[in-house]
């Protein structure tokens, strides 16, 4: 009698600890899920650049790629900016990013170099002119939203987007070569451009923005 007691104690508490365990587990399962929730995402394509035997050259629109001035002016301003070309006497409009709205989603620009070459009467064979073709975005972080990391990624138009992770001093290097992110947060402000400066590739450019918890 007293063995089946002391028996029936154990099978209760093997029990009770299992369910505990399982609790423990579903908690840190669900803990993990709720910091992966994904805050905002998009995909865009960025055609050729120039190739400058180097790393990061400049945007061909002036300014692209000065995140931290865009965002800002978003934070303080909350109005359209635009961005002319890097020669000054150039007589070609500036293209055009709106400022962006809760709920509408990000606002988005792309120019290329194959687009601003006819425009501006460069030569592209020339060494001293190498731009990269940009992508900015600027996204409208929900109120209250606390630390970010953002996903940043690149690859050529038919295949799988790689890593964009290897630091440097003013950007994030891409593994598929010739490109780079480089980003800001400026208040409820994200703002991101892509570059891609590979003389006849197309990249496909993708960002994911998650808590940083």
């Amino acid at each position: 009698m007293l063995i089946r007691f002391f028996r029936t104690v154990c099978l209760v508490l093997l029990f009770a600890s299992s369910q505990n365990g399982c609790r423990t587990k579903e908690t840190s399962t669900a803990n993990r899920a709720t910091d992966q929730v994904l805050i905002a995402s998009k995909q865009y394509v960025v055609g050729p650049g120039e190739y400058a035997g180097g790393d990061d050259p400049p945007c061909i629109r002036r300014g692209m790629e000065d995140v931290a001035a865009i965002a800002k002016n978003f934070a303080t301003q909350h109005r359209t900016q635009s961005f002319g070309f890097v020669r000054k006497d150039t007589p070609a409009p500036p293209v055009v990013l709106s400022a962006p709205h809760d709920g509408v989603g990000p606002s988005l620009i792309v120019d290329t170099v194959q687009n601003a070459v006819p425009k501006t009467a460069r030569n592209p064979a020339d060494p001293a002119t190498k731009y990269a073709s940009c992508g900015t975005i600027v996204f409208v972080l929900p109120n209250k939203t606390g630390q970010v990391r953002a996903v940043l990624a690149a690859g050529n138009e038919t295949e799988v987007p790689l890593p964009c992770a290897s630091a440097q001093a003013q950007y994030m290097k891409c593994d598929v070569g010739s490109a780079a992110w480089t980003s800001f947060r400026e208040d409820t402000y994200f703002v991101a451009t892509f570059k891609n400066w590979s003389a006849n590739v197309s990249r496909t450019a993708k960002i994911d923005l998650y808590p940083a918890n």
